[in-house]
């Protein structure tokens, strides 16, 4: 399972830094992350080894026993519109 925190108080022309926490439920697990940025968001420093490619943050976290938690930095531009993260996860 991931969890994605977001910023309360993340608003236009604001960065804040969104977290993800990978919990393994089935035991250890070979976990890659794909999180992808809505219109409007441009994401940065990816934590972890994370890699940044074009609007997507991915990570290749290997084998992951137990909770983990990776991170980026999110900025906002000024025009934006509310959106959805969309992003995957696999183990």
């Amino acid at each position: 399972m991931v969890n994605r925190d977001v910023p309360d108080d993340l608003q236009n022309g604001g960065a804040g830094k969104v977290t993800l926490t990978v919990s393994p439920k089935f035991g250890e697990g070979v976990i890659l992350i794909k999180e992808v940025m809505p219109p409007g968001l441009t994401a940065s420093a990816p934590s972890d080894g994370g890699t940044l490619n074009g609007g997507t943050v991915t990570w290749d976290l290997g084998k992951v026993q137990s909770e983990r938690t990776v991170s980026y930095t999110v900025a906002v531009a000024a025009d934006a519109s509310d959106g959805r993260f969309s992003g995957e996860a696999s183990i």
